[in-house]
């Protein structure tokens, strides 16, 4: 005869099955043996800052793609909590305390996970997704206008592609500079969505915002019609306003050889006040012609200066020729943006 097992043990499996059933009924999507925060934290460790695909060039971020495709349109409630991540003022502080001792053993510091990291996660994941999220850009572009996680919500829009024009074009044309701002940078990560909103960003190069205006400018002189970009190019760099011929620079330097037509406005860039500009000015003649730099009374044997990005407590910083001239205080920009799109920089 067989004993009935207790009802302790009973009530027990009974809670163990139903707390299996929640979690996966109303938690976290699982697939291929894993939660999908797991698969989004492999694909950005495999494409570092979330901003890139490159799964074609690391076979392991097949897979990790292929998991979070699968999950589809389920992902997005996960997706937009990331985004929405922030950072208690403790973190940061516990953080940067814990770093100055060097006693503490590596197993006793807490590893956070930090608001910057979940929005990665969610750029990366909107990205893998495309066309299945598409029903997320009314909260995107929600988050866009209304929030302070701008920037990553404006990246996550342009990852999900052409669906997502309508709410950028508004974002382009939106009363507060911050919104414009981050749908300007944003879309350099896609250039084939940059050429649709070219209307708009002619309209930006007024923009009362200097850095919104410097953005429109050199997105303008890289993806107008030739006759045009030239054009745009060549107003850039005779502009009064300083982010705008900074990033005429940058544009300049991307050129290299092909920056010939605009000697005469490098040249004048010799005498700015702007030691970093001067520097990128006397770089770029001695890339286009040595001829021309030397007549210039440019030392051409000498080294070239360069542009160093780093890292640290406070973001990102531009060293250019040992002058510290950017970092993120001076535009709120995410530090991977920044570093992307300012290889030419501001000295103080």
């Amino acid at each position: 005869m067989k004993v009935a097992p207790p009802k302790w043990r009973v009530i027990l499996y009974f809670g163990i099955a139903l707390l299996i059933a929640c979690i996966f009924l109303f938690g976290e999507p699982f697939v291929k043996g894993h939660f999908l925060s797991t698969w989004l934290r492999y694909g950005v460790e495999q494409n570092p800052g979330g901003w890139k695909e490159e799964s074609e060039f690391n076979p392991d971020a097949k897979e990790t793609e292929a998991a979070i495709r699968k999950v589809g349109p389920r992902a997005i409630p996960v997706l937009l909590e990331k985004l929405d991540a922030t950072d208690v003022a403790w973190k940061r502080s516990f953080a940067d305390w814990q770093s100055r001792i060097d006693s503490l053993p590596g197993w006793a510091k807490i590893r956070f996970r930090w608001a910057e990291e979940e929005q990665e996660q969610a750029i990366y994941g909107f990205g893998v997704l495309k066309t299945q999220a598409v029903s997320a850009i009314p909260e995107l572009s929600h988050r866009l206008r209304t929030t302070n996680v701008a920037s990553a919500a404006a990246f996550c829009l342009v990852k999900i592609g052409p669906a997502s024009l309508p709410a950028l074009r508004m974002a382009l044309t939106n009363g507060q500079p911050q919104v414009r701002s981050a749908a300007i940078y944003a879309l350099d990560t896609d250039p084939s969505l940059v050429k649709q909103t070219l209307a708009e960003m002619r309209l930006l190069t007024t923009d009362s915002n200097e850095w919104n205006a410097g953005g429109a400018f050199y997105f303008l002189s890289q993806h107008s019609p030739t006759n045009e970009a030239v054009a745009f190019l060549r107003a850039a760099l005779r502009e009064p306003r300083v982010p705008v011929v900074s990033l005429g620079l940058a544009r300049v330097k991307q050129l290299g050889t092909n920056a010939r037509p605009f000697i005469p406005e490098i040249s004048n860039l010799l005498v700015h006040p702007r030691p970093a500009f001067r520097a990128q000015a006397t770089n770029a003649l001695k890339t286009i012609d040595l001829a021309v730099a030397f007549a210039a009374g440019i030392n051409t044997n000498a080294p070239t200066a360069t542009t160093n990005w780093t890292r640290g407590g406070e973001g990102v910083h531009a060293v250019d020729n040992g002058v510290t001239c950017l970092s993120t205080s001076d535009v709120s920009l995410p530090p991977i943006a920044l570093s992307t799109l300012f290889p030419t920089c501001l000295s103080r």
